[in-house]
């Protein structure tokens, strides 16, 4: 008996399998996919392989609702990572224009840098200024400055700043030396970086934002106020890692099903290459006599006989052709 539960399924399955059939399908499926890649991005950023969900989900869905032809699953594919592309640009410039500002520190917390304004229109200045607190009042910082890396989606330009020294301090008490510069500049890009650098007696240190060893790197800043400059580069290297890395897969795995379904066809038309050759193999040889002796042979009318293979006539024994339908005998 038909349970509620087995009627539910039922309806759901057929209703999926008419929906599949009607013009809003293939939208449904790529907004979904689209939903799915932006929780992935948005909220799943550092997930292994979280390019591949949203493309292998999609291409999921296509193959369950009918679309099997690979040509039609690469042109919705690319369709769909257009659309990849711009949800990318959009959660990377959100987040590039809603940073909280950084400090650059040290290790020990002795050298501090900082950013003023962290968001910036084209061609205002912003300045940068670094403090070092250095415990040691025979140690000098020969030199200063602030490695400035501008983004743009084609290359990056990296200026070397010299910082100028605002002011000194040698606390003899406490054996302190304290040194403040600062730097002001411009930049036409929307999108930098930048880390510190100071000669401490001929040797360099660099002073950004530590990773969990310690390491510094550069610190994201200055970014311009301006959502549509800042989207500039950022779409193109949207467009790029999306083609790259969720296109890329998903064409793979397009072409393997496409190469899988050609090599099944190809190894069924050799069977049945092989099949009809055989057959006409049979159908040229000249076919043995039927063992089963004739009616007449069984009671005793004649000596010897054999019923034809083909027709199911009496046969002498001695008969190379059927007398009834032709058909030859070794």
């Amino acid at each position: 008996m038909e349970t509620p539960g087995d009627r539910l399924v039922k309806y759901i399955k057929q209703w999926l399998k008419d929906f599949s059939k009607t013009k809003y399908a293939i939208p449904t499926i790529i907004a979904l996919a689209c939903l799915v890649y932006y929780g992935v991005v948005a909220f799943l950023p550092v997930l292994c392989f979280g390019n591949f969900i949203a493309p292998l989900f999609m291409l999921g869905l296509l193959w369950a609702s009918g679309v099997r032809r690979v040509r039609k699953l690469l042109l919705i594919g690319a369709i769909t990572t257009v659309f990849f592309s711009l949800i990318l640009t959009v959660v990377v410039v959100t987040q590039l224009q809603h940073e909280d500002p950084i400090m650059a520190e040290s290790v020990d917390g002795k050298i501090v840098g900082t950013l003023d304004p962290w968001y910036v229109d084209k061609g205002v200045p912003f300045t940068f200024k670094l403090r070092a607190n250095l415990t040691d009042s025979n140690m000098t910082v020969d030199t200063a400055c602030v490695e400035l890396r501008s983004y743009d989606a084609w290359d990056s330009d990296t200026n070397n700043l010299t910082m100028t020294l605002e002011s000194q301090y040698v606390n003899n008490v406490t054996n302190v030396a304290m040194f403040n510069f600062t730097s002001a500049t411009t930049t036409s890009k929307p999108i930098s970086q930048f880390i510190f650098g100071l000669d401490l007696n001929g040797t360099w240190t660099w002073v950004g934002e530590a990773d969990d060893k310690g390491y510094p790197y550069a610190i994201q800043g200055p970014t311009f106020k301006d959502s549509y400059a800042v989207a500039g580069p950022v779409i193109v290297s949207a467009f790029q890692l999306d083609f790259v890395y969720s296109f890329g897969p998903y064409a793979m795995v397009s072409g393997m099903i496409w190469w899988t379904r050609r090599a099944r066809r190809m190894r069924e038309k050799q069977v049945e290459k092989w099949q009809a050759e055989h057959a006409k193999e049979d159908a040229e040889k000249p076919k043995s006599p039927s063992k089963v002796p004739s009616l007449d042979a069984a009671m005793g009318k004649v000596d010897e006989g054999f019923v034809c293979s083909e027709c199911g006539s009496d046969v002498p024994a001695d008969a190379t052709v059927c007398p009834k339908c032709g058909e030859k005998f070794d």
